[in-house]
């Protein structure tokens, strides 16, 4: 295939915005996915046809990295190939915001530690406005 009937060859009068935009794609695509029914489930299908996937959700652990990244591409390829297999697909994804990182964040922020031999204070009402300067480490 010569270099003027390849299907990635710029025509002249093509060109690259300065500053491209991503505006719509989400949109289009998610519309796309679901007509599609790409992330669909069907719950009718057997045992035999259903491929299942049992996560525990990831954790509000600070900034992305390239560990978040590594702890679910394994299991989005493995949901990604059950599928072109024709495998029904279940592969829920939530988030757990409440767990040890929040809680020590949220510890920090009132400048309290929690203390599991206290019992339960259920009158309990963290100050209107948190101290800055107070605020633990």
């Amino acid at each position: 295939m010569s270099d003027s009937t390849s299907p990635f060859a710029a025509s002249a009068s093509s060109t690259v915005p300065d500053k491209p935009t991503l505006d719509g794609i989400e949109a289009k695509w998610s519309a796309a996915w679901e007509e599609q029914g790409t992330f669909g489930f069907d719950r009718s299908k057997t045992r035999d046809q259903v491929y299942s996937i049992d996560t525990p959700p990831p954790t509000v652990s600070g900034s992305l990295h390239v560990g978040h990244v590594f702890s679910y591409t394994h299991t989005d390829c493995m949901a990604r190939y059950k599928r072109m297999r024709g495998f029904e697909v279940f592969y829920p994804m939530g988030w757990d915001d409440n767990g040890l990182p929040t809680e020590r964040r949220v510890q920090n922020y009132y400048g309290v530690r929690c203390d599991p031999s206290l019992p339960y204070d259920p009158d309990f009402e963290p100050p209107e406005k948190p101290d800055a300067k107070n605020q633990l480490p």
